[in-house]
């Protein structure tokens, strides 16, 4: 809807991957095995989604209405394939790290902040990150300290 995504996160021996096309739009990115210190992949990543904002800034309005979207960033290890019989596969992720992810996201909203991460991601994507408060998360015992990126 003006405003291409997948172009905006989409490297060289990445996977991008587009979920739920009819409630909301998911686009993980899964830059591969990450050996070692994880700061190309989430400075990757990082881009990708400062890249995609600019790009929902610089559209114009569609039959009258703004676009948005809120952006998490989280780095973790995650179990991913298809699931499902031959006939109706399905690609899915699954692991902590998505659940947390997923959660972090809905902060976007509450806290009205276009760009969230946590700190383990910030850490290893040096930025203007500014921190929003540890925030108990919907299904996580123990509060996740989360940050913002003004866009």
């Amino acid at each position: 809807v003006g405003v291409d995504h997948h172009d905006a996160v989409a490297h060289p021996g990445q996977r991008c991957f587009k979920d739920r096309p009819f409630v909301c739009q998911c686009l993980v990115s899964l830059p591969g095995r990450v050996e070692g210190a994880p700061q190309e992949a989430c400075g990757r990543a990082l881009a990708a989604a400062l890249e995609s904002r600019r790009r929902l800034a610089a559209s114009p309005p569609v039959d009258g209405l703004v676009l948005d979207f809120g952006v998490a960033l989280h780095v973790g290890e995650v179990i991913y394939g298809n699931v499902g019989v031959p006939e109706r596969l399905q690609f899915t992720l699954v692991g902590s790290a998505v659940n947390e992810v997923v959660r972090v996201q809905d902060l976007t909203k509450t806290l009205g902040c276009p760009l969230v991460a946590t700190a383990s991601f910030a850490s290893a994507a040096p930025g203007a990150w500014r921190p929003v408060g540890d925030h108990i998360l919907r299904g996580f015992e123990k509060p996740v300290p989360i940050v913002a990126m003004s866009v």
